[in-house]
């Protein structure tokens, strides 16, 4: 069977002209929106560079801008917050217990003082004032070894703070308490002397241990090591022979005396 050309060019003539339509509408599709994203592009450069954006150099360290003034304080902050106020108690702390501590030593050697006063007291009655006034004013009780225990006690006091500023000045007011203690122990005989002694001692030993190693377990080692060295010093009969210590001596024997009778 042989083909017209004529009648078969009439047939694919409809189905080209489509074909090259839907051609052209395709690529107009594809053009389109590349066009409208160049435009939509150059319209935002053109934006930013009449407006540019408001940059936010926001760095740690530096002055915060508004906007992270009004957003609540990060983790750091409140770290840092937690750590002073821990400190602020830790100094208030630190100053009670060093109040305490001065307070309760120059309580300690002033009640010695007295007790030590009253056997230079000529007065028989029962009242405390007029032993008190009589005994601790008193030019025999001073010469008697008055002077010596004020010395220890003041010489112990200069030792304390000189070792304190050598080691941690922090703890000045520990070393000073402790050592005027002791000080005044070496004058003191017996149970006055270890009392003053052991006191003294305990406190410059856990001073000590907290400085140097600062765990409870050292720290109170050192303490006993200390106390029981504060005791000895006490017992130690170095100044014997002044008048406070024989009118302690002769005032023992005396007691001891009339309780075996």
């Amino acid at each position: 069977m042989e083909i017209n050309p004529f009648l078969s060019t009439l047939y694919f003539l409809p189905i080209v002209a489509a074909a090259k339509l839907r051609f052209a509408h395709h690529n107009d599709q594809l053009v389109k929106p590349h066009e409208h994203g160049i435009s939509h592009l150059n319209r935002r450069t053109e934006g930013l560079a009449r407006n540019p954006p408001h940059t936010n150099h926001h760095v740690r360290g530096t002055n915060p801008s508004p906007f992270h003034a009004n957003v609540g304080p990060d983790l750091l902050v409140l770290i840092e917050r937690a750590v002073e106020i821990e400190h602020r108690w830790k100094r208030m702390l630190h100053f009670l217990c060093s109040i305490s501590s001065v307070m309760g030593a120059f309580c300690l050697f002033s009640l010695s003082l007295w007790q030590t006063s009253k056997l230079f007291s000529q007065v028989r009655s029962l009242s405390i004032f007029p032993k008190f006034e009589q005994g601790l004013w008193n030019q025999k009780f001073f010469k008697g070894g008055g002077y010596w225990l004020l010395t220890g006690a003041g010489c112990g006091a200069i030792l304390g703070a000189c070792l304190s500023l050598a080691l941690d000045p922090f703890y000045t007011c520990y070393f000073m308490s402790g050592f005027m203690l002791l000080g005044a122990s070496v004058v003191y005989i017996g149970r006055r002397g270890a009392i003053l002694g052991t006191t003294g001692g305990m406190v410059v030993g856990l001073t000590l241990g907290v400085i140097h190693s600062g765990s409870i377990s050292a720290s109170i080692v050192e303490g006993i090591l200390c106390m029981f060295s504060g005791i000895a010093i006490g017992f130690v009969p170095i100044f014997s022979n002044l008048k406070i210590n024989t009118r302690y001596i002769q005032q023992g024997l005396r007691s001891t005396a009339l309780a075996t009778q």
